[in-house]
């Protein structure tokens, strides 16, 4: 039997699920694990195995497995976005898979901006490609 992992920080694991934009159920149902297990992941009563803890960080919560060893959740800012095509009420409506590549269109900005300082585009004008396609996914969250 596999062993729990040690040293987890279980308000990682609490704010990467939250950020991801998953409820615990989701989290257990993608795992095939009981909701129980899950919340006592989050509470630090138990520990997810090595394995487990792979899948929550690479494919579910698409954060880097170090980062449930820190202290504390990161400070940096996640994706917020300054432009009116998204209020903060859609956001959390989001997919997870569609927040992820807010953060990740979100990063090469920031990055693009680092290097090429105001001849980049301002965010508002660089993610109005992006309005298009989120408000299709509104669309068809609202349907479903």
């Amino acid at each position: 039997m596999a062993e729990a992992v040690v040293g987890i920080q279980p308000k990682i694991l609490v704010w990467a699920r939250e950020t991801a934009g998953y409820s615990l159920e989701e989290v257990a149902q993608k795992l095939k694990r009981d909701p129980a297990d899950i919340a006592d992941w989050e509470t630090g009563r138990s520990a997810p195995t090595y394995a487990q803890l792979e899948r929550l960080a690479y494919e579910l919560y698409k954060r880097p497995l170090a980062i449930f060893f820190f202290p504390e959740p990161p400070q940096k800012q996640e994706f917020q976005p300054d432009f009116p095509a998204i209020s903060d009420g859609e956001l959390e409506k989001l997919s997870p898979d569609v927040r992820y590549l807010l953060r990740l269109g979100y990063a090469t900005y920031l990055q693009l901006k680092q290097h090429h300082g105001d001849e980049i585009l301002t965010l508002p004008n660089a993610m109005n490609a992006l309005s298009n396609l989120l408000d299709e996914e509104l669309d068809h969250e609202n349907r479903c």
